[in-house]
């Protein structure tokens, strides 16, 4: 029986020194938090303030990256003389968010400016041209 114990000791032992060594190393390679998951959620109510916000007819750009990182919004409603919100974020939240979010704020006459990166999700996407008056258009 003491044999019996002292063998699970012994591995109770290596075991939880095992899972410190793998705890050590997962924590040094991660990297501090700088922040970066509250600026995006900051930047994202930013956005959808934005978006709510705005006087009818719009501008709205949705996409990803490319986006927020390629146009300057400000020049463009400057140049156009239309307010533009520009709700591009991250491709990899996928296609069906994309659209969902462009759904959620766009209201009749506005016009989206749809950037997507090339391979952003699968499936079988049903996009429509809707009128002004928001009916759809074949």
């Amino acid at each position: 029986m003491i044999s019996f114990l002292t063998r699970v000791a012994l591995f109770a032992l290596v075991l939880a020194a095992a899972y410190g060594a793998l705890a050590h190393g997962v924590r040094s390679r991660t990297p501090p938090d700088d922040g970066t998951a509250r600026q995006f959620v900051q930047t994202l109510r930013a956005k959808h303030m934005r978006a709510e916000g705005l006087d009818q007819p719009a501008l709205l750009f949705a996409g990803g990256s490319n986006l927020p990182y390629g146009i300057h919004s400000d020049v463009i409603e400057q140049g156009l003389q239309v307010p533009v919100a520009n709700l591009g974020m991250n491709a990899g939240l996928g296609l069906d968010w994309i659209l969902n979010e462009v759904r959620h704020f766009a209201q009749p006459g506005d016009a989206v400016v749809l950037s997507l990166e090339y391979f952003i999700g699968d499936g079988d996407y049903k996009l429509a041209r809707v009128s002004p008056d928001g009916r759809q258009v074949a």
